[in-house]
């Protein structure tokens, strides 16, 4: 899915059956997502291990339109392909990233997309962290001269604050 097809979340799990967590989590969260919950396709899986927050394990949730996704398989579907499964950025980036021998010791990846400059951290196949990097909305402001000694400072900062919160979860 492109950026502006899904929201990433994460939620502390419900103390619920596991076949009823997503359906727990739909409702949990229908103040944050942007379309009615029955009008939301919820998929969720466990946070990377010793993530907590109050003592719970924390979900990743990606949501997104039913509509868009529709969209998405009638389209594969159109054109006579099979659909093996639809993914968001964040997750096939881990896939990928799970084949170098450095996951191991974790990597973080910086990425521009439509919705701006992001972060992400992996380390052992899992995900850890994600967050759009505040105050940086493009990196090709890199190369010019008088743009770049402010975005190094910004990127630098926000990467200091996402190591913080990383290194406060991991505890």
């Amino acid at each position: 899915l492109g950026p502006d097809d899904y929201k990433l979340l994460s939620a502390e799990t419900p103390a619920v059956p596991e076949a009823e967590i997503n359906q727990a989590l739909l409702w949990g969260l229908r103040d944050v997502i942007d379309s009615k919950p029955e009008d939301t396709v919820l998929a969720s899986f466990a946070s990377a291990s010793g993530i907590h927050r109050s003592g719970k394990p924390i979900r990743q949730i990606v949501t997104a339109r039913k509509a868009r996704i529709r969209a998405v398989v009638d389209a594969v579907r159109g054109a006579g392909l099979e659909l093996a499964a639809i993914e968001v950025p964040e997750l096939s980036q881990r896939n990928v990233i799970a084949l170098l021998k450095e996951d191991a010791i974790g990597v973080g990846l910086v990425s521009q997309s439509a919705r701006g400059v992001s972060l992400a951290i992996y380390r052992g196949g899992e995900l850890y962290v994600t967050r759009h990097l505040a105050g940086i909305a493009n990196l090709s402001e890199a190369g010019h001269p008088l743009t770049a000694p402010r975005l190094a400072e910004q990127l630098g900062l926000e990467l200091l604050r996402t190591l913080d919160y990383y290194d406060s979860q991991l505890r």
